[in-house]
């Protein structure tokens, strides 16, 4: 007969050699949930540090940066009041919000931002008195009579607050600003031109331009500069100055005005700077324009000296044959408005190879409207029939740092230098003599030429001290006063 078993409460899920009982299930379940709600935890955790890490990174990096701009406002305007003002006109720190108080929004935070400053009386140089406007700081507290200026420098401190969770956070940066006058005299506080009512001076009719100063207090006298040369003293009283530039006797250009004030001990504070542009007239003719062919016989070198109005941008060489001008250099494919930048010399490839010929230089400047406006020209024949001077001599190198390697003065050229010389060259034509020579590297053309070497009796030493350590190939050439340019002599290696 068949034998029967009962089942016990923990057999009813019948598990074989390899099953689970219920029991066993259940610890399961139970460990699994435990192990997810902890890991649930931590990324929560994670989370909210990520959050509270990116709000504090942004407070820091707002703080520092405001108290970085507080560097660039006038110093007699760092106080409590009037550093918000200014940091709410920079761009990105305007106020958020239309309600009380300062706020700013970033990395979708809302930061409240809070400003103080104070000066601070160092004892190293004694102590005065803290007196008057200037909020002195805590610590700052003790006064005394040796030190003529206390305001040595003043503590500026940005605070930023914003809520997290509920809860309130702060970051706080202070720096430190020195007086930039040492407290010493008196400071420019305003300083405006009057007459034109602009610092841009485009009429030729106007011949001055007047100036009002307001100092922080009253000064023993009030001078004025232009590009920080002295011109004058200005006339006025109490913290109420003015002078007058004669703009009539300065070529266009760029100028910065500057009005400093002094105590009756010569000490200064804070000075004011002002830029005036002058651009009245086109630019003045050329001067020292000098054309010859240079050592091809075809090509034709062009030179002149930089004007001396600050506002030339440039230069336009013209050649003229017949009576005909048309432009050289750049040549005239180069475009309407093209000009020459930053160079004082051109060739001319399509030069004639013969008869009258002569070329005329004009500086460029831009108008009142910004359009290319050419000046004054300076012509300069080329002399035919003019011999090219003869071939230098005797080209050699040699390497600086070397026994016997000298330079133009008879020292011994610096290691790492290159001493090329020569031998005198002669011009054949009567009463012609050499200009200079004219040293290429590395080639032949316009864009090798390096440097000229004016004769001065000596030894025709040239020194490159540019190699940029690597081997070059140098020529020299002789160049006459009316710029005929002798055959290369080279190339040598050094």
């Amino acid at each position: 007969m068949a034998e029967f078993r009962s089942l016990t409460p923990w057999r009813l899920i019948g598990r074989g050699d390899d099953g689970f009982t219920l029991i066993e299930l259940s610890i399961t379940i139970a460990v699994l949930l435990v192990g997810v709600l902890g890991t649930v935890a931590l990324i929560d955790g994670a989370s909210a540090t990520t959050a509270n890490n990116k709000a504090r990174e942004g407070a820091t990096a707002l703080a520092r940066e405001m108290t970085e701009l507080t560097r660039s406002v006038p110093y007699d305007d760092l106080d409590t009041t009037q550093i918000p003002v200014e940091l709410q006109s920079r761009p990105g720190l305007a106020d958020s919000s239309a309600d009380p108080g300062y706020t700013l929004e970033r990395r979708d935070f809302t930061f409240t931002v809070s400003v103080s400053a104070c000066s601070v009386d160092d004892g190293k140089d004694g102590l005065g008195s803290h007196g008057g406007a200037v909020t002195f700081c805590p610590e700052s507290s003790t006064t005394g009579a040796n030190d003529r200026n206390p305001d040595d420098y003043r503590r500026v401190t940005v605070g930023l607050t914003w809520t997290r969770n509920g809860r309130d956070e702060t970051a706080r940066q202070t720096t430190l600003v020195t007086n930039p006058a040492g407290g010493l005299g008196p400071s420019v506080k305003d300083f405006q031109i009057l007459s034109p009512a602009t610092a841009t001076i485009t009429s030729g009719a106007i011949t001055d331009a007047s100036f009002d100063v307001q100092t922080s207090a009253t000064p023993e006298s009030v001078e004025w500069y232009v590009n920080g040369a002295a011109q004058g003293v200005a006339s006025g009283s109490g913290t109420d100055w003015n002078f007058t530039w004669p703009v009539a006797s300065f070529l266009d250009g760029t100028y910065l005005v500057q009005a400093r004030a002094f105590n009756e001990e010569g000490r200064s504070g804070v000075a004011r700077v002002m830029t005036v542009v002058l651009n009245r007239f086109a630019p003045q003719a050329p001067q020292g324009v000098g054309a010859g062919r240079n050592g091809t016989g075809s090509d034709v070198d062009v030179e002149w000296h930089a004007n001396g109005e600050g506002d030339v941008i440039g230069y336009r060489v013209y050649r003229v044959t017949g009576g005909i001008a048309e432009r050289a250099c750049p040549e005239a494919g180069a475009g309407t408005d093209a000009f020459l930048e930053g160079t004082l010399s051109c060739v001319d490839p399509s030069a004639p190879a013969g008869g009258p010929l002569e070329y005329t230089v004009m500086a460029i400047d831009r108008d009142a409207e910004g359009q290319i406006r050419e000046g004054g020209e300076t012509a300069a024949p080329v002399a035919e029939g003019n011999s090219a001077p003869g071939v230098p001599g005797d080209l050699v190198t040699c390497a600086g740092g070397t026994s016997g390697c000298n330079g133009p003065d008879g020292t011994p050229a610096p290691s790492g230098t290159t001493a090329v010389s020569w031998s005198p060259a002669t011009d054949p034509d009567t009463g012609d003599t050499i200009a200079f020579y004219r040293i290429y590297r590395d080639g032949t053309g316009y864009s090798a030429r390096l440097d000229r070497l004016y004769p001065t009796g000596g030894p025709l030493v040239w020194v490159d001290d540019e190699t940029g350590g690597t081997a070059h190939e140098y020529r020299v050439s002789a160049v006459d006063q009316d710029f005929a340019e002798s055959t290369l002599a080279g190339p040598v290696a050094g």
